[in-house]
């Protein structure tokens, strides 16, 4: 169990995960922190090991980030244990929206949010990458919505969140509503 939590807290995954399947062979007790510390880990990092930091000043850009691993060890650790917590509902919707999950980010924003769980900006980051665009006064609709509950939970929006809404209004701009879209941008 030691072993587990220094491997976790030193970004080592994959080992993490091995440790893990062997406490689990062995019918080890694994504390509910330690559980929520692992989910952590593997949604945010979808199983693969953690990127050496600086690598993307080195020229190192990946073209895209791999896709989700449906029915992986994330998914195993959300569903442990009986009711999902507020923090291990929003690892899993992070991992899925990093990951280009959309349906299952959806999902988990929904459960998020019906059982009230206080998020973090980056959850509505998260949703504002995912929800599916219906035209762009629609999409506005959704937008402002989502500005407003970040003003609502006292949440100071970011650049990050200027860069959401721009996709957002990007991915709406690809057909007849292009010179609206541009418009509400500016």
């Amino acid at each position: 169990l030691e072993l587990l939590d220094n491997l976790i807290s030193s970004y080592q995954v994959t080992d993490a995960i091995n440790v893990h399947a062997i406490l689990k062979e062995k019918k080890k007790e694994v504390s509910e922190d330690l559980r929520q510390n692992l989910l952590e880990l593997v949604a945010f990092h979808n199983e693969e090991d953690a990127e050496e930091e600086g690598y993307e000043a080195r020229g190192a850009l990946k073209a895209e980030p791999p896709q989700w691993k449906t029915g992986g060890l994330a998914e195993q650790l959300y569903s442990e244990g009986g009711v999902a917590s507020p923090q291990a509902r929003l690892a899993l919707l992070l991992g899925y929206s990093k990951f280009g999950n959309k349906k299952g980010a959806l999902q988990m924003w929904e459960e998020c949010k019906a059982n009230q769980d206080p998020l973090p900006l980056e959850a509505y980051h998260a949703y504002l990458n995912c929800f599916n665009m219906q035209g762009v006064e629609k999409t506005l609709v959704v937008v402002k919505e989502t500005l407003a509950e970040i003003q609502s939970a006292n949440l100071l929006p970011n650049t990050e969140t200027l860069v959401s809404v721009l996709k957002v209004l990007m991915a709406t701009s690809q057909g007849p509503e292009h010179q609206q879209s541009c418009q509400y941008a500016l």
